[in-house]
């Protein structure tokens, strides 16, 4: 059951994630709009969407600057590290290895 719970989260934070970088980049494109804050699209990476951060760093090509945002992508594969720790910690616990 946590197992199915968060692979829940981790879906849905990083398809928000990557939707949030989707329109984050098309409003700077279009330099009109509203753009959403770094810190925002940061805690989302960091709340469960490592892996829609690194689908809009590396695909989108959004905040990808190696010298001015080099911290999103040490947040987006930190993020990514931690949620995979997490998912071995999970399955280790429902198949009784712990």
């Amino acid at each position: 059951m946590l197992l199915r719970v968060y692979l829940l989260w981790i879906g849905i934070a990083s398809a928000l994630c990557a939707l949030a970088f989707f329109a984050d980049k098309r409003a700077a494109i279009r330099s009109s709009g509203r753009r959403i804050p770094e810190i925002s699209l940061l805690a989302l990476m960091s709340l469960g969407g490592g892996f829609g951060g690194l689908f809009g760093i590396f695909c989108l090509r959004h905040k990808c600057n190696r010298r001015t945002k080099f911290h999103f992508r040490a947040v987006a594969v930190l993020s990514c590290v931690v949620q995979t720790g997490l998912l071995c910690l999970i399955l280790a616990k429902e198949e009784g290895f712990l």
